[in-house]
């Protein structure tokens, strides 16, 4: 009984570790993404014509936008139509669209994100203490379904937050996503009755904000979920085990891989870096900035 319960413990684990390893696009800048052969843009006119009649907002019949399901599709405009379209649905019966004006404050002091500062290109990057998330509290006080909404409104604040750098003539199409282990609990973070948060999140990051991410990073992960991680990659894509970067507790070892990419007056000291102030939550900072700039950190 206890190695049962023990193994779903470390299912849960390795859940999380796949939920942060789902979006298939590689990094690039807003004119490479925009940058098309000419197959491409032939795909893209025929994609647009038959989607755009269903399409609610303006952003979304945006080239930047329509491309992103093309690419999650290999340009296969039936595939991307049907995921597209289905996209549209799902916003509609869960109401997507009130989800930012919906009171969070119970939620945001207990599961927090940040800003830490800008990649060498520019791109925004968000830090997520995971070992201080206590998702196990959530889910025995009968909040399962509250916290995946809360999810959706992560990832539907990401989605706009970048959508506002593009309209302010920002050259970002991702962000980069890093996940500090460092405290994680397989009590309150991978319990068995946890293990379905961790699964919703795979599914609506994959399905509804594909290449949000530029790079997924596990920092501090526990030793226990290496040889498990090693076991279970194999059933990832290779464009999605390429974009999924998994460390252990070696501080050394990950901060000279994250230095290639990013200053170190753009990490947080928690992360090794030497930025003078603290990251910034990134609901407050949103809530009284409208649009995100490096320089305003």
């Amino acid at each position: 009984m206890v190695q049962n319960k023990l193994s779903l413990q470390k299912l849960g684990l390795c859940v999380f570790i796949f939920a942060t390893s789902i979006s298939p696009t590689v990094q690039v800048s807003l004119d490479e993404f925009l940058a098309l052969t000419y197959e491409q843009k032939l795909k893209l006119d025929v994609f647009r014509d038959r989607v755009t009649p269903y399409l609610p907002h303006e952003y979304m019949k945006k080239d930047v936008f329509l491309i992103r399901w093309l690419r999650d599709r290999e340009f296969n405009i039936a595939e991307a139509e049907k995921r597209l379209l289905s996209h549209v649905e799902w916003r509609e019966e869960n109401d997507i669209d009130s989800v930012l004006d919906e009171d969070w404050a119970d939620f945001e002091h207990e599961y927090k994100a940040y800003i830490e500062g800008c990649d060498k290109e520019g791109k925004p990057i968000i830090s997520v203490f995971v070992g201080d998330w206590d998702i196990r509290r959530a889910v025995v006080s009968g909040k399962s379904k509250r916290l995946m909404r809360y999810f959706d409104r992560i990832f539907e604040l990401a989605s706009k937050a970048l959508r506002d750098m593009q309209n302010d003539g920002q050259n970002v199409t991702q962000a980069t996503l890093l996940f500090d282990m460092g405290n994680f609990n397989l009590v309150l973070q991978g319990c068995p009755r946890c293990i379905p948060i961790y699964l919703y999140i795979l599914s609506v990051y994959e399905r509804q904000y594909p290449g949000l991410a530029h790079r997924l990073v596990s920092l501090n992960t526990p030793q226990i979920a290496l040889p498990l991680w090693d076991i279970y990659k194999h059933i990832l894509t290779p464009q999605t085990r390429n974009i999924l970067f998994i460390y252990g507790k070696d501080k050394k070892d990950w901060q000279r891989i994250l230095l290639k990419e990013i200053d170190k007056d753009q990490l947080s000291r928690k992360l090794g870096g030497t930025k003078e102030d603290n990251a910034v939550d990134v609901f407050e900072y949103l809530r009284n900035v409208n649009v995100f700039r490096c320089e305003n950190l």
